[in-house]
């Protein structure tokens, strides 16, 4: 649904009356009824307001935190992410498609998305591309390096994205460069103002996605290259992907406790102005063999209901971390799970309004439970 400010707003309505003829009497030169009969002119924070550039009437929401759903097609002809979207309708403001490969020469590919372009364009959502380095199946800090310390390669990257954008009719960037070595910092922060400067004057949008911290660890090999407060200055939003505080390799525990995401939101706020972070709000789990830093799956929220029923686990609440977790034995092994589900993100869309944020951003479309969009909703709607 479309944020517009309450000024906005209120000039859309005024011309709205003044066209709405069926409801409030035919204006000069328009006979009533030649709009098709108008919803209630407001519904909690959304105005319905004639399409001008069409035959109906559309939905306005006022300003308020943006809600950013990533999609991702596992394989082309995958349907999740797209069903989700649908059934996110009126929920999501925005459509981020991670689907922009950057390789080793600086060179983007992409392909056609038109299944996820004409559903957008339905619900008049903006999609934007996100570009990645992923590289079987890891985001690869070779190509890191490769492109963001050699300008020539990060002029062609700025080039394609320009290119991809307009081609596909892209509303906007984010960039989302991960496992970059804290030596290249200054160069990702070059890249991404080196792309603000090409794509803003062109109407694109420019957002970046960062790796979670609550401190500037510039030795880091995972958050060290991101300067918060010169991508802050530089980018329209900063999507910080506060999740995976447990994850591959590390210790069982929760993907993103409360307390944690806390502190990163505080140092987040820091850095960055607060109306343009997006708090990255995660919808999925792992399972770990109990005990150990072995992963041996990930989970939607779906299937980490599924897999509690399979085994008759039953699940229990983390109070101090905010979200859900059970146990379960198989083949003789004890594992763990902590996932996320409506409850745990409801605690952290708190977390959204008490510092003010811009919005939020969820990873991903698919793998959320519906109940996401029901917080979603209690808290932003």
């Amino acid at each position: 649904m479309r944020a517009w400010p309450k000024a906005a707003v209120a000039l859309f309505l005024s011309v709205a009356l003044m066209l709405a003829g069926a409801a409030v009497g035919a204006a000069p030169g328009i006979p009533a009824g030649a709009l098709p009969a108008p919803a209630p002119l407001q519904a909690r924070d959304a105005w319905v307001l004639p399409d001008l550039a069409g035959d109906g009437w559309v939905a306005v929401k006022e300003a308020g935190p943006l809600v950013v759903g990533y999609y991702a097609e596992d394989w082309e002809g995958d349907g999740r992410a797209l069903e989700a979207l649908r059934t996110a309708a009126g929920h999501v403001d925005r459509v981020v498609n991670f689907a922009l490969q950057l390789n080793a020469d600086g060179s983007i590919t992409t392909r056609a998305y038109p299944a996820l372009q004409a559903e957008a364009r339905g619900l008049g959502l903006p999609v934007y591309g996100l570009v990645h380095n992923m590289k079987d199946g890891n985001f690869s800090a070779e190509v890191a390096r490769s492109v963001l310390a050699d300008p020539a390669k990060r002029s062609r990257a700025v080039s394609d994205m320009v290119a991809v954008a307009q081609a596909h009719g892209l509303d906007g960037i984010d960039i989302d460069i991960e496992n970059v070595p804290g030596d290249l910092r200054p160069y990702y922060t070059a890249l991404v103002t080196e792309a603000a400067a090409a794509l803003r004057p062109r109407g694109i949008g420019i957002t970046v996605s960062v790796p979670a911290k609550v401190w500037d660890d510039r030795m880091s090999n995972w958050g060290g290259a991101f300067d918060y407060a010169a991508l802050g200055a530089v980018a329209d939003q900063v999507a910080v992907m506060a999740y995976d505080e447990h994850t591959y390799g590390l210790p069982e525990g929760p993907v993103a406790s409360l307390p944690w995401v806390e502190r990163v939101v505080a140092y987040a706020t820091q850095q960055i102005p607060k109306e343009k972070i997006l708090l990255g709000i995660p919808a999925y789990g792992y399972a770990w063999v109990s005990g150990t830093n072995r992963v041996v799956r990930g989970l939607s929220t779906a299937g980490a209901y599924q897999l509690a029923a399979r085994h008759g686990a039953g699940v229990l609440w983390d109070d101090v971390a905010q979200v859900p977790y059970f146990t379960y034995t198989e083949g003789g092994v004890a594992h763990t799970v902590y996932f996320e589900n409506g409850q745990s993100t409801a605690a952290k869309l708190g977390v959204v309004t008490r510092y003010g944020l811009g919005g939020i951003a969820i990873w991903r479309l698919g793998l959320n439970e519906q109940a996401i969009w029901e917080a979603v909703s209690a808290a932003f709607e």
